[in-house]
């Protein structure tokens, strides 16, 4: 393996959907039999409740699936990664001229938390842009 190759590809899991799947609806029955708060936290009973607790899902920030969960009586969505690699990415839905967001869910941002949050992805595209 090239250097290039190590620095470049994937450390994420390839993406299987019926994971997802299985996954988001573990975590929707979690939701609603315990509510909100708790959900983060129940199924850890030892530990204190954590008031920051929020429901993680693993699927891509697009118009289908916020609608989707919206449409299942969720009350809100909410997109960090997204956003980091695509600021303007809510004024594009609503001009709708995108549907889906650029992020690739690599978690290559996850180290940058520490030293200016950015997305990796999108700082290497547009340095290679700008030549």
């Amino acid at each position: 393996m090239t250097d290039h190759e190590r620095r470049t590809r994937s450390t994420g899991r390839p993406r299987d959907a019926s994971i997802d799947d299985r996954v988001l609806s573990v975590t929707r029955d979690l939701l609603v039999e315990v509510g909100p708060p708790r959900c983060a936290w129940a199924p850890y009973p030892e530990q204190p409740l954590h008031q920051g607790g929020d429901l993680r899902g693993r699927w891509a920030a697009s118009i289908g699936s916020m609608e989707d969960s919206l449409a299942e009586g969720f009350q809100f969505v909410a997109m960090a990664r997204a956003l980091l690699r695509d600021p303007y990415l809510i004024k594009r839905f609503r001009e709708e001229t995108a549907a889906e967001g650029l992020c690739i869910h690599c978690m290559k941002c996850m180290p940058t938390v520490y030293s200016g949050t950015h997305c990796v992805v999108r700082q290497r595209i547009e340095a290679a842009t700008a030549r």
